[in-house]
């Protein structure tokens, strides 16, 4: 059995044992997409944030509102039956066994471009976190620094995952700058 049947199997019997609801589709191998409507209540809104803290950090990209892409892994799976287990929720689960050479680059270059647009966000949150410092609001930036640091910490196992070198090479570079900033805010601390 294929890995790719291995997970639409996993997925398929915890759908079904769970009975949560999932419709799984085919779309493309090795990533799945997950697009779902949750209804707006305290149980709807609690399972949305958790799928929201847990996207990033299992590699998903978010391709428009209640859209994600991402490698299809068993923490996948485990999201797309959280969301189906809110009452009134409609989830889907696109996947593929099988594509074209051509497909298949352009997938990885919107989940690429992703992951590029997520490293530059970072570099400009370390920009004010450095302009806080600098401004005499060291404790501003120091309630940016928890968060950074949970985005540096999402986007390493998201770029170890890619295995793209370029993407390394670029969140070393963050780190160091994240370390330059944390130093600026601390100094602008003791000084403050």
């Amino acid at each position: 059995m294929s890995k790719i049947d291995e997970m639409k199997s996993n997925l398929d019997a915890m759908n079904e044992v769970l009975q949560a609801g999932v419709n799984v589709q085919e779309i493309l191998e090795e990533y799945i997409l997950i697009h779902y409507d949750i209804p707006t209540t305290e149980e709807g809104d609690t399972i949305r944030n958790e799928f929201y803290s847990n996207a990033r950090a299992i590699g998903a990209v978010q391709l428009s509102e209640s859209v994600y892409f991402m490698p299809w892994t068993d923490e996948a799976n485990t999201q797309a039956i959280l969301l189906a287990g809110v009452e009134g929720a409609t989830v889907f689960v696109h996947y593929s066994k099988s594509i074209d050479e051509e497909q298949g680059r352009a997938m990885a270059a919107v989940y690429d471009g992703a992951i590029s647009k997520w490293m530059e966000d970072i570099r400009k949150r370390l920009d004010r976190i450095k302009k806080h410092a600098l401004e005499g609001t060291p404790h501003i930036a120091m309630r940016m620094v928890r968060v950074t640091q949970e985005h540096i910490n999402n986007l390493e196992g998201i770029c170890e995952r890619r295995g793209v070198e370029a993407f390394k090479d670029e969140l070393v570079s963050i780190k160091t700058e994240f370390s330059d900033a944390i130093t600026k805010v601390l100094i602008a601390e003791v000084y403050r």
